[in-house]
């Protein structure tokens, strides 16, 4: 048997992989174990590259998609926030907010929107306009675990083709005590886009009620 894998390997070295079998096969003690040894090897590079293909094909499909859901997201459990800052709704604030997103290898500049923070139901919303387009935020947070999952919708303007017209991008972030702001990251998912990188979410100041305005005036 050995004997008869040495003859293949050798006899494929020096003449390739179909001519070294049939060079080694022309022995009779070793036609079976060679044919044997032969399918395995071509079986096993098929298997390879065919395993090579499927991971290709996975990767695409879920490029630019997380790997868990918002609501899954925000109610796992988050092992870097400090107990003392466990049910702080301070950090879940209403009011003018400010983000940024890595991608292309930079970060983009700052964009300015509303957020709303809804205590009962756990739930935020928001708006805006960006360099991309007039955007709308709707998500889910938890004081528990300090995470927040936002699906970040652009209206784009007519000019853009029927394909492009609206599309979601999906942020998911978690409270960063040192640096006292939400981190985490963005994924985006379209016909003819798939990415996910850096994104960073900081509280900017609180919207002015319309009792200060009109106190400003006097």
């Amino acid at each position: 048997m050995y004997l008869c894998i040495s003859l293949l390997l050798a006899n494929i070295a020096n003449h390739g992989l179909y001519d070294g079998i049939s060079i080694a096969c022309s022995n009779g003690n070793c036609q079976h174990h060679t044919t044997i040894i032969a399918g395995s090897i071509i079986g096993g590079g098929t298997g390879i590259i065919l395993l090579f293909i499927v991971t290709l094909l996975c990767c695409h499909h879920f490029k630019g998609r997380p790997l868990q859901t918002n609501l899954k997201f925000v109610n796992s459990t988050n092992n870097k926030i400090y107990k003392h800052e466990l049910h702080d709704v301070t950090i879940f604030t209403s009011g003018i907010w400010s983000s940024r997103h890595y991608q292309s290898g930079m970060w983009h500049s700052f964009s300015y929107f509303m957020l709303s923070f809804d205590p009962k139901l756990f739930k935020v919303t928001g708006s805006g306009l960006d360099n991309i387009g007039i955007f709308t935020i709707d998500g889910t947070y938890s004081i528990e675990t300090g995470r927040m999952g936002l699906i970040k919708t652009y209206q784009l303007g007519t000019k853009k083709r029927t394909e492009d017209f609206k599309y979601q991008m999906i942020i998911q972030l978690t409270w960063n005590s040192e640096t006292h702001q939400f981190e985490g990251k963005w994924y985006v998912q379209t016909n003819k886009y798939r990415g996910t990188d850096k994104f960073q979410l900081k509280f900017t100041k609180q919207q002015s009620s319309p009792n200060n305005k009109e106190n400003s005036m006097c």
